[in-house]
């Protein structure tokens, strides 16, 4: 005979992480936007930059600043996801 009990039953989705993971992956993400940050802020100070690339780096970094306040204080999972495919 098997044994069934109905406390066994999962109730989580399989694609269910506990609280932790999420939390390492949203540090994972975060992690990643403040890298990008860096390296553009490396890349603008090179003084051989010309005006139309210092430019365009320039509106990069207010994207990844702007991306960077979206999720400051929680956002969903779909955004999450939008930015590490944006930025992966």
């Amino acid at each position: 005979m098997k044994y069934q009990d109905p406390a066994d039953v999962v109730l989580r989705s399989p694609g269910y992480s506990g609280p932790e993971l999420l939390d390492q992956y949203h540090t994972r993400i975060r992690t990643l936007l403040e890298k990008r940050k860096d390296q553009i802020l490396y890349q603008l100070d090179d003084p051989t930059l010309s005006p139309s690339r210092r430019d365009d780096l320039a509106a990069r970094y207010r994207q990844v600043k702007a991306d960077i306040e979206s999720i400051r204080l929680g956002a969903r999972e779909s955004r999450y996801a939008q930015l590490e495919r944006r930025y992966s």
